[in-house]
């Protein structure tokens, strides 16, 4: 049996997916990594922080704007949150 345009086509993408893929894999990994260092921060700062820093997505990523503070160098980010100053 010949094969068709479409599994040529299938064929040809194989090499694409196998980059997402591990692309993919790389963002899971340095997603992983950025979490547990947030999550390390919350439980030095607050043990109630970091308990629910793990149930609550959202109030990590409050939490890290607001509490996380970054280098001045790198990025000022004092607009964020008004009522600590510059």
């Amino acid at each position: 049996m010949v094969p068709s345009i479409a599994s040529e086509g299938i064929i040809q993408a194989a090499p694409k997916l196998e980059i997402m893929l591990i692309l993919g894999a790389v963002g899971a990994v340095v997603r992983l990594l950025c979490l547990v260092i947030i999550l390390v921060h919350a439980f030095q700062d607050e043990v109630w922080k970091g308990l629910v820093g793990l149930l609550c997505m959202l109030y990590l990523v409050c939490y890290t704007i607001m509490e996380v503070r970054p280098r001045k160098e790198v990025a000022d980010c004092s607009w964020l949150d008004p009522g600590r100053g510059a």
